[in-house]
């Protein structure tokens, strides 16, 4: 559940994050087009690694299981 909520503040920013983007495009300012490609490189990488941690939890919780039976 906590990679859940990490995963919808990082919603939360990327979207703030287009919308500064599209305010700012209209200025002109190429320092948001930065912005946005490391907010997008981020968002990349903890997605991969909130569902790698996700699989290996799920994991875990199965082998328990199957000790448990």
């Amino acid at each position: 559940m906590n990679g859940l909520v990490n995963h919808m503040r990082f919603l939360l920013l990327y979207t703030m994050g287009g919308l500064t983007l599209q305010v700012l495009d209209h200025v002109g300012c190429l320092g948001a087009w930065f912005t946005m490609l490391i907010v997008t490189l981020t968002f990349g990488v903890g997605l991969t690694m909130g569902y790698k941690m996700t699989k290996l939890k799920l994991e875990r919780m199965q082998l328990i299981i199957k000790e448990l039976n």
